[in-house]
C-alpha cells in the first residue's frame, strides 16, 4: 500500500525536520516541504500531496491560515494545522480555512498519528458524499420532468433543466427562494397565489400527494399537475420536498379518487 504523501509547511528548520522524522517513523511519506505560505500554495499545486501539515504562523505575505484558504479554493487537499497558538481568536480564524484538524508544538506521535488518520478518513468519505450528489444531480436534469427539490421551509435547493426551461429561471438564480415564487403557481378556481405548500405539509404530517395548479408566466397560463412527496431521513425527519411539475397535455399519474387534486390552502 501506497503511504500517504504530506507536504510539511514550517518556517523552523529544527521543527520541520523533527515532523519529518516522525512522519517517516509513523509510515508516512514526506512529499516535500515548505517555509512560507506562499511557497505551500505553489507546492501544493506542483506535488499535490494527498495532505498538508501547515503551520499558522508562517513568514511572508501569506500566514498559514490564508495560504490553507488559497489551498482549499482550488485544491481537494486536506489541511491539518500546527500550531503553538490555542486562543479563540486563531481557532476562528483557522475555521475559515477548513482545516481537517489540529496538532499542538511541539507534535507528539501519537497526536500526530491520529490526526492525520481522522483527516484522511474524512476527506474520502467527504469525496464519496460529492460524487454521489453528482451523480443525483446530473441524472436528474437529465430527466424530462421537471423536477425541484427544496428544502423543508419550501425553498428550492435544485432545479433540473426541464423546470429551468419552464420557468425561465436558472436554479442559480432560484436557490433560496420559495418554490411557490418561481414557479408562479395559482390555485386554479379561485386564480389566488397558493400558500407556501411546506407549511401545510409541514402542519398535516402528508406522504406522497398530488396537485393542481394554475401556472402563469408572462402572458401564458396553464394548467399542471405537481406531484409532491417529503425527503425523509431514518428518523422519519423531514429534510424537504420533491416535486415532480407536468404539463396538463403531458399528465400520466393516475391518483386514486383525485381526492387529493386541487390547490393546497
Amino acid at each position: 500500500m501506497v503511504p500517504c504523501e504530506i507536504l510539511v509547511v514550517e518556517d523552523e528548520k529544527v521543527v520541520s525536520k523533527a515532523v519529518q522524522e516522525t512522519l517517516n517513523r509513523l509510515g508516512y511519506g514526506v512529499k516535500g516541504t515548505a517555509t512560507s505560505g506562499e511557497e505551500a500554495v505553489r507546492k501544493a499545486a506542483e506535488l499535490k500531496p494527498d495532505l498538508i501539515l501547515m503551520d499558522i504562523v508562517l513568514p511572508g505575505v501569506l500566514d498559514g491560515i490564508q495560504a490553507a484558504e488559497q489551498i482549499v479554493k482550488y485544491h481537494d487537499i486536506p489541511i491539518v494545522y500546527m500550531t503553538a497558538l490555542a486562543d479563540s481568536r486563531t481557532v476562528q480564524r483557522a475555521k475559515q480555512g477548513a482545516p481537517y484538524g489540529y496538532v499542538h508544538k511541539p507534535v507528539r506521535d501519537q497526536e500526530l498519528h491520529s490526526a492525520i488518520e481522522v483527516a484522511i478518513s474524512r476527506q474520502a468519505m467527504e469525496r464519496r458524499v460529492r460524487e454521489s450528489q453528482q451523480w443525483l444531480a446530473a441524472t436528474l436534469r437529465c430527466i424530462s420532468e421537471a423536477v425541484v427539490a427544496t428544502d423543508p421551509q419550501g425553498r428550492v435547493k435544485f432545479m433540473s433543466a426541464m423546470a429551468e426551461a419552464l420557468t425561465d429561471t436558472k436554479q442559480d438564480d432560484a436557490l433560496g427562494e420559495s418554490v411557490a415564487r418561481v414557479m408562479h403557481l395559482f390555485d386554479p378556481t379561485s386564480s389566488q397565489p397558493v400558500e407556501n405548500f411546506a407549511q401545510r405539509y409541514l402542519r398535516e404530517e402528508a406522504g406522497f400527494s398530488y396537485h393542481r395548479f394554475l401556472f402563469k408566466r408572462e402572458d401564458k397560463e396553464s394548467t399542471v399537475g405537481c406531484a409532491v412527496s417529503p425527503i425523509k431521513d431514518d428518523r422519519k425527519k423531514t429534510l424537504g420536498f420533491v416535486l415532480v411539475f407536468r404539463e396538463a397535455g403531458q399528465l400520466r399519474i393516475a391518483v386514486k379518487g383525485d381526492k387529493n387534486s386541487g390547490a393546497p390552502g
